[in-house]
Formats: structure tokens, C-alpha cells, sequence
């Protein structure tokens, strides 16, 4: 009884083993060689496994890899051990983790370190204190590698690189971490000499007022000042075609789905000048994922701007303006975070809703990132409230952010949490630079008066702990914890929710269905549900004058995929595979339901959508 206790705690908590060693398929580029040793005999009845073990380049999401040091139960950690051992490790923009997940993140890179993998981090806003303690759990694992292999004599010393576009590397072979922070903070240094020189005022921002309005709701605040920052932004940042008709391509960033879709909606139904067009692209995780794929294919190709006359023949955008007689022609996409990193994309503008310095750093490098040109005036409006700190919700800036109940800021106003050497001339510089001094308040518990330097103290005591935090990364290589699973069940990686899986099928009459896949059950199994509500067209308004900016059909993004996957997917299989979504389970208090349209994805409608009362 105690057993089926514990397990049933572990499924209610997301961690439930599936039925395969390897939960997620693996799409190869190239078949994979012959191959009849030992893991082809151990693994024949996991393919899966296969892949992730024989591929030469494995190019996957970190959750391939996580199980090698987070996998308590299954036999999970087998695969991606055994990739570790036969492979370097690259990891894309590690600071992009959640603060909750960087202890993971580390006991990733310790367990690199015992099996003998190097470790390259790719990033541009990486912090001092992750880098050290990405660093500190390397070399200790290292050393057990070293000492297996007979070299007890230099068993703490790690060759270390550093390299950015400035093209003047340095390396060292360093053996203690107080030598690693040195000389990294020397290469950081000549780093922020280097972008103070160059690509100076390519992202100018200025800060965006916010205020509750009595007879308006929070969404239509955030609706009015992003439209009107719209029509501003186009006017200083647009460029004219050679017909004369001005054009600009904008980014609206907010930080959570149902509030993005909620204004998206209201943006989408409000009106316009008789002269403009605006023709919209909602983005954000959780579309099927055939349409998310669409969606990516066509900004990619909308928003790589190297060369003006084959941009504006390959983008599709010169196709749009020539068929139409109005003058202003703006595009806007409306993005969470996922358009942050991860996208090669050049923007003419953007308008935050701010979450925390990384994200306005980040977001800010998809402005002008390929074309490179000044802007005479402001090109990004930072709002200088976020959602919740409209609505009066504190703390305000987390999920995501780097605020929580136990450190807080002493205001949420961005304003007063900027100095303005950071947003009028942004650059990397607020996250790569280890803080000099720190503003806090006198009240008790102190509270945070500066946006940054909460980043950097609430990453510091995640990573190496203080008096009053006991449980931090370091524990792990600090102390003999591989034993036992206590580390990994206290600071768990992306174990907040448990998550369902959907998929959509055509039923008898070529209509498309919702599916939802069988707990424990084994083959897969789906079935029909109504979890996921379809959006009416009284829901759904589009002013004259506003346009989605390209058309967005599942069906037709089916029969393309399976025009090219012939013979071997069906469209039975297509529609399976393809449009996959995991969404997280309702909570039984829960009362609403998702929705989905194919412009908007799949999400919940506000519950509350008004201001909390102080009182």
C-alpha cells in the first residue's frame, strides 16, 4: 500500500515512467550505418535508443539528456549516459534556464565532466555566477575522470577557452576557481570595452507609461498602449518600397500565453486609419506542431534580412503591398519568450512587456540584428509595467521573472527599477558584468531596487547558497550525494506540472477531432476528447483593416508534410505524428477549459481579468 501510495504521489507530480527507456521520437536526417555490437543486441527493443546512442551529431532539447543525472527510477538514465560518454556536450543559451532549473543544469555538466565529454556554452548574456558555477561542477567531476585515467598529478586542471566575435581568443589551463574567475572577468572586461565601441545606439529604448484605467479591464490598458505604440513605432521605423507604400515589421513580446492571446484578440478588433493595414502573426509554444513549424518557416524567411531586394522577393512581403491600393503596411508578430532566443531574426522594432534584464537584452538582439543601422530615434518601447503589475499582483515579476515572495522589489515600476545607461543604449553588458554594488532597501526583509541586480543575488544564492539558503546547486558536487535521489527530488528539473498529451484526427465525416493520449496504457493509446474547445467566430473579431499575415491551415500543412514524407506517411500517420501538443493537466478545481484556433494556438481565457483590491 505504501508503495502504490508513492507511486501515484509520482504521477500526480509529472514523474510517472513512461513505456519506453527514450520518451520522444527521434527524426534522422541520414540512415544510420549497419551497426550489430552490443547496444544493437541490448537496445533491439527500443530503436529509439539507437538513435540517440549511434547519430554522430545528435542535435536534440536538453530533456534528451537530463535523465543521466535526473532519472530516479525506468532505467533513463542509461541512454543519455551512455551518449555523455561518447560525446562532447554543446549547450545553446544555458542562462535561458529558469532559476529553478540551474541546479540540473549544473549536475549536467558535473556528470560531462565525470565521463570525460568537453562542454561548450553558446551564449552572449551568460552571468558571472553561472559561468563559475558551471565551471566549479565541471572540474570536480573531471577530477574523477582524470584520476581513473591515471593523471592524479593534474587532476584539477581544466583547459579553458573563451571566443566571441571579436575574434581575439584566449585560453588557459586553470586548476582553481578563484583563477577561473579572474581570468574570465579579464575577458569580460575587454569584452564591454568592445561593445561600448561598437554597434553603438543599433537598440535605443524609451520607457512606455502604464496605468490602471477604472473603466477599462487590464487587457484593454495593455491593448490601447500597444496599438498606439504600433502606429508610432511604424511611422519612425517603417521603409519605403519602391512603389512608395511604407512597410515595417514589428515584435510584441509578452510574457505569458493567455494574457498574449487575450490582447491579441483585442489588437486584432480594434480599428484603424483608413490608409493602414496590419496583418498579424500570434506565436508562442503551444500549437500543434506541424503549425508551429509553419509558423517558424515563414518568419524565418520573412525576417532574414541580409539583402534588401532579395528580402523583399523571398519574405512574400512584396506580394502582399502590391495588391494593395493603402499606403502603410505594418507587420506585426505577438510572441512570448520563444521569440527571444533560438530565432536568426531581424526586426525593425519591438514592444516589451519586460520580465527581467536577460529578456530585454535578448529580445533587443532581434532588432536590426542583420541590417546593422542606426536608428534616429527610439526603436523599442519597454512597457514600464508588466501584466500582473498592472493588475497589482505582487511579487510581480516571476513565471517568468527572478522576483518571488522572498525577495522582492521595492517598486514595479520599470522606470525606477532601470538605470538609464541600460535601456537607452542596450547591450549585454547589465548580465556579463559582475555587480560592484548593490541598491537594497533598509525595511525588512530589504527589498530590491534595481531590476539587474536582483538577477544577479537571486542567481548567486540559487547556485552557492548563503546563510539562509540550504538548498543550492553546489550541493551536489560539494558533498557526497550520488547515492540517493534527495538532491535531484528538492530541486527538480521542469517538475512543476503534470502534462497531457494531445493530438488531432479527421473522424468518418473529414472532420478534425481532438485526442488525448491513455494513462498506462501501453501500446500508446489515444482517444476523443473535450478537453480543448474550438474558438467561435463571436469570439474572434478582425477589424477592417487587419489581416492575419499569412494563412494558417493545418489541414493544408498536413498534405504539404505528406507530399513530402511519400510513400512512407500516410495521413492518418501525418496527422498522429504532426500535431502533437502537451498541454499541462487541469487541476480538478480547475473550470476552465483550453481552446484552440489555428491563429491562435491553444489557450485559457482569463479568469480574472481586473485589478486586485488593496483593500
Amino acid at each position: 500500500l505504501q508503495t502504490e501510495q508513492q507511486q501515484s504521489t509520482q504521477e500526480k507530480q509529472g514523474s510517472e515512467s513512461a513505456e519506453s527507456l527514450l520518451k520522444d521520437e527521434l527524426q534522422l536526417h541520414h540512415q544510420l550505418p549497419d551497426y550489430d555490437g552490443k547496444f544493437a543486441e541490448w537496445f533491439e527493443h527500443d530503436e529509439k535508443i539507437l538513435k540517440l546512442i549511434q547519430a554522430p551529431v545528435l542535435v536534440s532539447t536538453i530533456d534528451y539528456l537530463m535523465p543521466a543525472t535526473e532519472g530516479l527510477r525506468g532505467g533513463r538514465q542509461i541512454a543519455p549516459m551512455l551518449r555523455l560518454l561518447t560525446s562532447d556536450l554543446v549547450l545553446d543559451e544555458p542562462d535561458d534556464f529558469g532559476l529553478e532549473d540551474l541546479p540540473a543544469l549544473c549536475r549536467l555538466v558535473n556528470w560531462a565532466g565525470v565521463l570525460g565529454s568537453r562542454v561548450l556554452l553558446s551564449t552572449a548574456t551568460i552571468s558571472p555566477e553561472l559561468v563559475s558555477a558551471l565551471f566549479d561542477a565541471y572540474q570536480q567531476g573531471r577530477m574523477h575522470y582524470t584520476q581513473v585515467n591515471g593523471e592524479n598529478d593534474n587532476a584539477t586542471a581544466i583547459c579553458c577557452a573563451w571566443f566571441d566575435e571579436y575574434k581575439k581568443p584566449i585560453n588557459h589551463t586553470i586548476s582553481s576557481l578563484d583563477d577561473f574567475k579572474t581570468l574570465h572577468k579579464e575577458f569580460v572586461d575587454k569584452r564591454v570595452a568592445n561593445l561600448n565601441k561598437g554597434e553603438t545606439g543599433l537598440r535605443q529604448a524609451k520607457i512606455i507609461t502604464v496605468d490602471a484605467e477604472e473603466q477599462l479591464k487590464p487587457t484593454e490598458v495593455f491593448a490601447n498602449i500597444i496599438h498606439s505604440s504600433i502606429n508610432q513605432l511604424h511611422k519612425q521605423h517603417s521603409i519605403e518600397h519602391s512603389s512608395g507604400k511604407k512597410v515595417s515589421i514589428g515584435l510584441v513580446r509578452m510574457a505569458n500565453i493567455n494574457p498574449l492571446v487575450a490582447v491579441s484578440k483585442l489588437l486584432y478588433a480594434k480599428s484603424i486609419d483608413k490608409d493602414t493595414h496590419i496583418y498579424f502573426c500570434v506565436y508562442h509554444s503551444q500549437y500543434p506542431l506541424v503549425l508551429r513549424s509553419y509558423i517558424e518557416g515563414h518568419l524565418d524567411k520573412a525576417l532574414t534580412r541580409h539583402n534588401d531586394s532579395k528580402w523583399w522577393k523571398d519574405s512574400g512581403i512584396e506580394t502582399i503591398i502590391t495588391n494593395s491600393n493603402v499606403k502603410n503596411h505594418i507587420f506585426v508578430v505577438l510572441a512570448t519568450s520563444v521569440a527571444e532566443v533560438g530565432r536568426d531574426h531581424d526586426y525593425d522594432w519591438a514592444i516589451v512587456e519586460p520580465s527581467s534584464m536577460r529578456s530585454i537584452i535578448q529580445l533587443a538582439g532581434r532588432i536590426q540584428r542583420h541590417r546593422k543601422q542606426a536608428p534616429a530615434s527610439e526603436n523599442i518601447h519597454i512597457l514600464d509595467k508588466n501584466f500582473k503589475a498592472l493588475k497589482g499582483e505582487s511579487p510581480a515579476y516571476l513565471r517568468p521573472g527572478f522576483e518571488s515572495e522572498k525577495r522582492q522589489f521595492n517598486t514595479h515600476q520599470v522606470s525606477d527599477l532601470l538605470n538609464e545607461d541600460e535601456y537607452k543604449n542596450i547591450s549585454a553588458i547589465p548580465r556579463i558584468k559582475k555587480l560592484e554594488t548593490i541598491a537594497v532597501t533598509k525595511t525588512n526583509p530589504p527589498r530590491f531596487e534595481r531590476f539587474n541586480e536582483l538577477e544577479h543575488i537571486v542567481q548567486e544564492i540559487r547556485l552557492f547558497g548563503n546563510l539562509n539558503e540550504s538548498n543550492f546547486a553546489k550541493l551536489w558536487w560539494e558533498h557526497d550525494t550520488t547515492w540517493c535521489g534527495e538532491i535531484q527530488s528538492l530541486q527538480p528539473f521542469r517538475q512543476s506540472y503534470a502534462m497531457e498529451d494531445y493530438n488531432l484526427s479527421l473522424n468518418h465525416f473529414e472532420n478534425l477531432r481532438w485526442q488525448k493520449k491513455k494513462q498506462g496504457v501501453y501500446p500508446v493509446k489515444y482517444e476523443q476528447t473535450n478537453d480543448i474547445k474550438p474558438v467561435s467566430s463571436t469570439e474572434f473579431k478582425i477589424a477592417k483593416g487587419k489581416f492575419t499575415w499569412f494563412e494558417i491551415s493545418i489541414s493544408s500543412s498536413i498534405k504539404r508534410l505528406q507530399e513530402e514524407l511519400k510513400p512512407t506517411v500516410t495521413e492518418d500517420v501525418a496527422y498522429k505524428k504532426f500535431t502533437h501538443i502537451q498541454l499541462r493537466k487541469n487541476d480538478k478545481e480547475d473550470i476552465s477549459r483550453w481552446k484552440y484556433h489555428e491563429c491562435l494556438g491553444v489557450f485559457k481565457e482569463l479568469i480574472k481579468d481586473d485589478y486586485i483590491d488593496e483593500k
